[in-house]
């Protein structure tokens, strides 16, 4: 792959704002939905931030600097936000990838939710501080090719909203601990504990298409002197299908196959053991079951006419004049059968094809030193990511067992000079799968050919298994972190055959990741941070019934980074970083050739430089 070298400058009106006596007005992202009235500027203090002007969190010692956004607990629940998606692509140069319908088709690129951050698409997930990405999954696609550069989760499938305290998004590679592949940026989701009195929520919503939303939380904390503190949250979305309005006619319809249900379950356990020490438990429960209507049919196109061309078309053949079969091709595609996408109504509509998850993901933290004037938290951290998904994209445009060139057969037979528009509409009728505007005969041919989509007979198993020591301590100006992860990471896939038997093979990657980090407070205006990360990561291990294989990946690399911060006064910061980076292949790269596992490709390597210079400048009183 080639190298890469990105420079990011950032600049927001400092010489203008510094000049004379003219002081401009400047809008800017609202972390805390604090309230600025303009004119006579009277901004409140935000207690929150540091002396960069960057929002402090339970984590926020790991950050060395660079442009970062925190979404508080106070802004998700003043705005209302139903999802963490609906949260985080409000901040500025965050983009999500939504295609079609909530439902995706696992192993490919464009039918998944992904996430980019200033258009890169190499973005580190974490909840609390942990990475939840699997090395071995094939979610989006175990190519890089076919696929994207992201890891490949699904943000809205992590953890509830409600269970959510703060996000943290920090744009580019700002930070050491978070790894050499997090080019794009990182972010962080941290979840919430128990307070100091006992709180109990519940909110209910709902709306259009038997929308409807159920959440409830409790939290507290014991009367002991070294409290318990506990949170547990639950919640249910769900809704029947839903109606869209065809940009080409102006008409609303109801897109079929687009019902869905999620349910969740999120339990976090504190206990303060001293001062310095304390464990903490937390277990994540997600389910789901997403209707897959694929896309919206065409109104333009949505008539009994136009579906017997189209489907003649896709699943015979074509067409002369006076209905002569002509050929021994079908068209695909829209632009050689107009309409063609309206096919997929028999996926959704029809047949009810869907696609569905489970995540369980277990955490056990033993904190054995936090120093309370920083932060720095020392822990030994294991955890358990168990992830099932698997789907059905059922439809039949021709009965089982049919072929194109059996109906091409049967219809030259039938028809050899040709057929009238009636004789046509009629053999489509026995032959093909109906308009599914005609409910009564869309059941019908779907009872004829096998029925709805039932339970899948192949999916795929994601497993996490790691431990995590970290060390941390202050000493004078400099504030050390070292850490070191390992991480055992696995992608089944399992299929039950004819004869009910289940077959399973394996993808595997085992991984070790560290790092050393030292913040040096030069004085007080100032910080430099320097930083070496390792990264070992083992050949990918392919396990069947047929035997083991090593498909290559071997891969051990140390990778520096540097990161600078510096306050001219009170309303400016500067902030520089370079960072070296490695993305390692995936294990769909290492193609088969001539029965060896290689590739041409190469683990991504390369540079990357972040300049940027934050200003906030008001008229009146700061």
């Amino acid at each position: 792959m080639r190298r890469h070298q990105r420079l990011v400058i950032m600049v927001a009106m400092y010489l203008i704002g510094m000049a004379g006596n003219y002081h401009p007005v400047e809008a800017a992202f609202d972390e805390n939905l604090t309230e600025y009235s303009l004119g006579t500027v009277v901004v409140t203090a935000d207690q929150t931030k540091n002396k960069f002007g960057d929002t402090v969190t339970e984590q926020s010692y790991y950050r060395t600097g660079g442009d970062v956004k925190v979404i508080t607990s106070e802004e998700i629940e003043k705005r209302h936000y139903a999802d963490l998606t609906e949260a985080i692509k409000r901040v500025p140069g965050v983009t999500f990838q939504n295609p079609g319908y909530r439902g995706g088709e696992y192993g490919y690129q464009f039918y998944n939710n992904g996430v980019s951050i200033n258009g890169d698409t190499r973005v580190v997930i974490l909840v609390d501080g942990r990475r939840v990405d699997n090395a071995a999954s094939a979610r989006i696609s175990s190519s890089s090719a076919s696929g994207s550069k992201s890891t490949g989760v699904n943000i809205d499938q992590l953890i509830n909203i409600n269970s959510v305290d703060k996000i943290e998004v920090i744009k580019g590679p700002g930070a050491s601990v978070y790894g050499s592949d997090a080019l794009g940026g990182v972010i962080n989701i941290i979840t919430k504990k128990g307070g100091n009195e006992n709180l109990g929520t519940i909110d209910v919503s709902t709306g259009s298409w038997n929308r409807h939303n159920y959440s409830f939380s409790y939290s507290g904390s014991t009367d002991a002197e070294n409290p318990l503190r506990y949170y547990v949250a639950g919640m249910r979305s769900m809704s029947q299908d839903t109606k869209y309005r065809d940009s080409g006619t102006g008409e609303t319809a109801t897109l079929g196959g687009s019902k869905w249900r999620e349910d969740g379950v999120n339990l976090r356990l504190d206990k303060d053991l001293n001062e310095k020490q304390s464990i903490k438990f937390s277990y994540t429960y997600k389910a789901g079951k997403d209707g897959y209507p694929i896309s919206t049919p065409s109104r333009k196109y949505w008539n009994l006419n136009d579906w017997n061309r189209i489907i003649f078309n896709a699943a015979v053949g074509q067409l002369g004049e006076g209905n002569v079969l002509v050929g021994n091709s079908t068209l695909a595609g829209d632009v050689k059968n107009p309409g063609y996408h309206n096919l997929y109504a028999l996926d959704g509509a029809g047949y009810n094809s869907y696609s569905k998850f489970k995540r369980n993901d277990y955490e056990f933290m033993f904190m054995f030193d936090r120093d309370e004037e920083n932060g720095l938290e020392s822990f030994v951290r294991l955890y358990n990511q168990e992830y099932r998904y698997e789907g059905r994209d059922l439809y039949y445009w021709r009965k089982p067992g049919v072929t194109a060139a059996d109906l091409r057969d049967a219809y030259r037979l039938a028809f050899p000079g040709g057929a009238s528009d009636e004789q046509l509409r009629d053999w489509i009728s026995q032959n093909l799968a109906p308009f599914p505007g005609n409910k009564e005969a869309l059941d019908k041919w779907v009872e004829e050919t096998g029925g709805k989509a039932g339970e899948p007979r192949s999916w795929n198993e994601e497993n996490n298994r790691g431990i995590q020591l970290q060390y941390a301590k202050a000493f004078g100006k400099h504030e050390m972190i070292g850490s070191v992860t390992y991480d055992n990471a696995k992608n089944y896939s399992k299929r039950i055959e004819r004869d009910n038997s289940l077959t399973t093979s394996r993808v595997e990657r085992k991984s070790i990741y560290g790092y050393v980090q030292d913040k040096i407070h030069v004085n007080d205006n100032f910080d430099i941070t320097p930083a070496l990360r390792f990264a070992h990561y083992s050949d990918y291990k392919r396990e069947s019934a047929n035997g083991s294989t090593n498909m290559k990946g071997n891969t051990n690399a140390i990778t520096p980074a540097l990161n600078l911060e510096y306050l001219f006064n009170d309303n400016s910061t500067l902030y520089f970083g370079c960072t070296n980076i490695l993305r390692p292949l995936r294990s769909g790269d290492y193609t088969a050739t001539s029965g060896i596992y290689k590739t041409a490709l190469e683990n991504e390597k390369g540079n990357a430089w972040t300049v940027g210079l934050i200003c906030t400048h008001f008229l009146g009183q700061k």
